[in-house]
């Protein structure tokens, strides 16, 4: 599971570019979801940014809740699954 969508990194804009959820760590009462940004798919990472959230205990794959968290942020509304 991943997102493409539009960004910017160091004034580069990359069009179609590809996030994904590299990790998620923490407790109960907090995870941090680490999302990997690169050109596309088969590129290196060209910047990192972690987001923190929620979890639901009863809600299953914690990644699965981060990618759920990350669409009701205003950032990543133009994002399409891939």
């Amino acid at each position: 599971m991943a997102f493409q969508q539009s960004f910017s990194f160091n004034g580069i804009n990359v069009s179609d570019g590809y996030i994904k959820v590299s990790f998620v760590a923490g407790g109960k009462n907090k995870l941090a979801a680490q999302l990997d940004y690169s050109v596309g798919q088969q590129f290196q990472v060209v910047q990192t940014k972690s987001v923190d959230f929620i979890p639901d205990m009863d809600g299953g794959n914690f990644i699965k809740q981060a990618y759920q968290f990350l669409k009701t942020l205003p950032e990543f509304s133009d994002a399409v699954d891939c």
